[in-house]
């Protein structure tokens, strides 16, 4: 992953400054390599967010990596996700569906709106 990618390429700056070998450039020829390559892939990284809207807020990034987890667990299993989305909608509009219409919903007897509030914590 990231962490052997870095590792990678820390060593090979390592070894291009601080090696006897055929390859040693020294620190006068990397430095300005080594700045250059950071801001090389921090513009990269700006072009990213600015071309894909990315926004890197924690709840954002939060949410984002739980459902890529989730689609890897789901995947992993063999659980269809987009299957058991829809029986959770479908689900849904039943039980609205089933709700008993307003009619029949009990609603107090006396309408109480007009009375102070006093009033209506002494009943």
């Amino acid at each position: 992953g990231i962490i052997s990618v870095l590792s990678a390429k820390y060593s090979f700056f390592a070894y291009l400054v601080y090696s006897d070998g055929d390859f040693a450039l020294g620190w006068d020829i990397m430095e300005p390599v080594t700045y250059l390559y950071g801001i090389f892939f921090g513009n990269l990284a700006i072009v990213y967010i600015a071309f894909f809207g990315i926004q890197f807020e924690v709840p954002g990034y939060i949410s984002r990596v739980t459902e890529r987890r989730i689609k890897h667990i789901c995947e992993k299993e063999g659980f269809d996700l987009e299957h058991f989305s829809k029986l959770k909608n479908d689900i849904s509009e039943l039980t609205l569906q089933v709700r008993p219409p307003e009619s029949l919903v009990l609603r107090p007897p006396i309408d109480l709106s007009g009375i102070s509030d006093d009033i209506r914590k002494q009943s």
